[in-house]
């Protein structure tokens, strides 16, 4: 756990995420909309720090939101008073009927959708995808993933989940395979404000991406 005393311009807010058992939950992507670039995922004990401005803290609404697959979303404002022990408690949702697993990027692709035995099935990319096409996708991850804070001596594949809803909202980020933290938060960072994505058919469905570092 990181301490407060941190950079004097900034403020860090230190906590846990955790299932309705109260265990923690390793891997969960936390963000901040509104604040650009601030984000991070928990460790292996579910136990997260997030720096904050002194200055972002005075002039916005500071809520931190959690996404974890299987759970329901959730959101927590954060206290300057009260920066240590954030608990934040997800609780698990149902499965949709027409969960689909669709892996991208050179990756093996999986498919898990439930059906009738007398329903001929569909190829996961063509239930989910990004709306301008694999290829032009493929591109925009290889030109944005060269990121200068990131540690160059650190190489391999960052795998992140999420899910794809009816109107091509992203949600429910998780972290599948890692290179570093830092890397965890990139690539979920690049695929959250990234091209559009769109569900031909269903409620939602689990798309998963790979993107190879450096």
């Amino acid at each position: 756990m990181a301490n407060n005393r941190g950079i004097p311009d900034q403020l860090v807010f230190t906590g846990k995420v955790t299932d309705q058992y109260n265990n923690g939950l390793a891997g969960a992507s936390l963000f901040m909309k509104g604040h650009d670039g601030i984000s991070a995922v928990t460790d292996k004990n579910g136990f997260f720090s997030v720096r904050l401005r002194k200055s972002d803290s005075a002039n916005k609404l500071n809520v931190i939101t959690v996404a974890y697959t299987g759970y329901e979303e959730a959101s927590l404002a954060l206290n300057t008073d009260n920066r240590i022990g954030n608990i934040i408690h997800l609780q698990p949702h149902g499965a949709t009927l027409n969960e689909v697993v669709i892996t991208g990027y050179g990756a093996k692709r999986k498919e898990t959708l439930r059906r009738d035995i007398d329903t001929p099935p569909t190829p996961p990319s063509l239930i989910a995808f990004p709306a301008d096409g694999w290829p032009a996708y493929n591109v925009y991850l290889d030109i944005n993933k060269r990121l200068p804070y990131l540690d160059s001596t650190l190489a391999g594949n960052e795998t992140i989940s999420f899910i794809v809803n009816k109107k091509g909202v992203l949600s429910s980020f998780k972290v599948q395979q890692s290179v570093s933290p830092a890397h965890d938060s990139a690539a979920i960072r690049i695929i959250r404000q990234g091209p559009s994505w769109k569900l031909l058919k269903g409620r939602s469905a689990r798309a998963v991406v790979t993107i190879t570092f450096p």
